[in-house]
């Protein structure tokens, strides 16, 4: 093969280039097939872990156990729904009869000074040595 001139080293170039791309494409398929079944081996660890985290021994769905807790909380919240509207309640209650309880006082303390005053009275005009 002798090459004479510079169109002939395009020919052959040309000629070449499908057998340098096949060798190109063949060393990078063989990097990307070890980078995949790198990948794959690592991928099925990674199913491995998460398998173990998902897979467990409890006899019911974790999706029955949340609804039977939803219920539940439900349940308490009506519970405590009650439980606030007694207390509430019971507080009124209080609140009206200290109303009650404080207008009595103001009545029976005005009696008390009404009574001192007229009994100091009845001192003083019947007993005036004994009202200083």
């Amino acid at each position: 093969m002798n090459v004479d001139d510079w169109r002939e080293v395009i020919v052959w170039f040309l000629l070449a280039l499908p057998a340098i791309i096949g060798a190109v494409a063949g060393i990078l398929g063989l990097r990307r097939a070890k980078a995949n079944g790198q990948h794959a081996v690592q991928t099925a660890e990674d199913m491995r872990v998460v398998r173990e985290q998902v897979e467990n021994t409890h006899t019911s769905n974790l999706r029955d156990d949340i609804d039977v807790l939803r219920d539940e909380v439900r349940a308490l919240t009506k519970l405590v729904t009650r439980v606030d509207d007694k207390a509430s309640r019971i507080g009124d209650e209080l609140r009206t009869e200290n109303k009650l309880r404080r207008d009595a006082d103001a009545r029976t303390n005005g009696k008390v000074d009404a009574a001192i005053e007229w009994a100091t009275d009845v001192i003083a005009k019947h007993h005036p040595e004994d009202s200083r």
